[in-house]
């Protein structure tokens, strides 16, 4: 089916070493793979009028590409190797002491911890709320 021209997808014109060349070093982005196998394609005198400007269907046709040539987590490992990379960023930044970085970390990181984001908001004009407040007698609903 993958190999196959359908309403959704382009015809893969690409082999399993081709795409395999185009995942490394991509960080993981679709789009700088289908950017590298345009090159690659175009070195091996294949131009393809739509790898020029990837629509959804390029997309699609990439992904069923990674699907049928079994290379999903390939990809997969170099989005992930990309993140470690950033995230180490980070944390030697912190370490080095930086104080935004450290901030930022808390709010997007805080897990468990008991940090909490503080937002101020200013009301102009007359705000009337109504607040009800069902009184329970728990010693009828415990039967005594």
């Amino acid at each position: 089916m993958a190999n196959k021209n359908t309403r959704n997808t382009y015809k893969i014109a690409w082999n399993k070493e081709q795409l395999k060349e185009a995942i490394i070093g991509s960080g993981g982005l679709k789009s700088f793979v289908l950017r590298k196998l345009n090159r690659i394609l175009k070195d091996a005198g294949v131009h393809l009028k739509y790898l020029d400007k990837p629509d959804g269907r390029v997309y699609r046709t990439l992904d069923l590409s990674l699907e049928k040539y079994n290379l999903k987590d390939m990809f997969d490992y170099e989005k992930q190797r990309v993140l470690d990379a950033a995230e180490n960023n980070i944390i030697k930044a912190i370490e080095e002491g930086d104080l935004k970085t450290s901030q930022w970390y808390l709010q997007h990181k805080k897990n468990d911890r008991d940090y909490i984001d503080q937002q101020n908001i200013n009301v102009q004009g007359n705000i009337t709320q109504e607040i009800k407040i069902k009184i329970i007698d728990t010693e009828k609903e415990d039967g005594k």
